[in-house]
């Protein structure tokens, strides 16, 4: 019994921690999970993914549920709207578009990215959930 007990309390974490991807298929999945506070953590222009040490909490994007977001340093220091198309989240600030990232996986806690500019991946990019 005893057993038994310690096998469940093990499986259920790996059960809870769904995640989405590759490929998230849905929309709707990902704006249920890219609500909240994302920093910065891997960036790869091309060479590999490398960790990103300093500054580390000044790269941050927040995406909120009234469809608005707010950013800071890699990201650039601004603010905006966001919405969700085809698995592609476009940022626009200013009555202009920002940014765009194509999501290739997210989960609770982390999100694989790439910032996207006209149908081409121009730096893949990891985040975790503050």
């Amino acid at each position: 019994m005893k057993h038994k007990i310690l096998l469940l309390l093990f499986i259920f974490p790996l059960f809870a921690a769904k995640c989405e991807g590759p490929f998230p298929e849905d929309d709707s999945v990902i704006e249920e999970y890219v609500v909240g506070n994302w920093t910065l953590t891997h960036v790869n222009e091309g060479e590999g993914f490398e960790e990103i040490w300093h500054n580390q909490r000044s790269n941050y994007i927040i995406f909120y549920q009234d469809g608005t977001f707010e950013s800071s340093g890699y990201f650039g220091n601004t603010g905006g709207y966001y919405y969700i198309q085809d698995g592609i989240i476009e940022c626009s600030a200013d009555d202009r578009r920002h940014m765009r990232f194509k999501v290739w996986s997210i989960c609770y806690n982390k999100m694989e990215a790439s910032l996207y500019e006209d149908g081409y991946d121009t730096v893949r990019i990891k985040m975790k959930r503050r």
